[in-house]
């Protein structure tokens, strides 16, 4: 894998074939990024509750032409609630999964799993990233927004 971290809007990402973040399997997405995903891929949110998702899962939505895959990772049951350590891992390792079959090399993602997951992203997430894809070819870039960037600093 090659790591990189940007301080930059995932959405202005060029050359990647996928954006990745977290959701529940009720596929609420009204807070945090999830509710920028729903606005720049209308119909994803419809189809992701019509799928009557279940976690841990990984569901792919690829039906816009001219903006990348995404990859939504399945952490939890409910939106109200965070997921936990095992939920997140066991996501992780369906998300790796699927890296593999669908042939990815490029994927952007905000900082999974933290945030209003509540998850450590120095010592359960980014552990988390290397445990999953150190030994694959693909490039995995950690797009930070400002008030995040104090992260980027100690983990690179």
């Amino acid at each position: 894998m090659q790591y990189k971290e940007k301080l930059k809007d995932l959405f202005k990402m060029k050359n990647v074939d996928a954006v990745a973040h977290c959701i529940a399997q009720d596929a609420h997405m009204g807070a945090g990024v999830a509710v920028m995903f729903d606005r720049r891929y209308p119909g994803m949110k419809a189809e992701l509750q019509s799928q009557k998702l279940q976690y841990p899962t990984v569901a792919i939505y690829d039906k816009h032409e001219t903006r990348p895959d995404v990859i939504n990772l399945v952490t939890k049951p409910s939106s109200f609630r965070p997921p936990t350590y095992e939920s997140f891992m066991d996501t992780m390792h369906l998300f790796r999964d699927i890296v593999i079959e669908k042939g990815y090399k490029t994927i952007a993602m905000p900082m999974i799993g933290a945030g209003l997951d509540r998850l450590n992203w120095e010592t359960q997430v980014l552990p988390a990233i290397h445990e999953m894809f150190d030994d694959l070819d693909v490039e995995i870039t950690i797009c930070f927004v400002e008030q995040n960037a104090k992260h980027m600093k100690k983990t690179i």
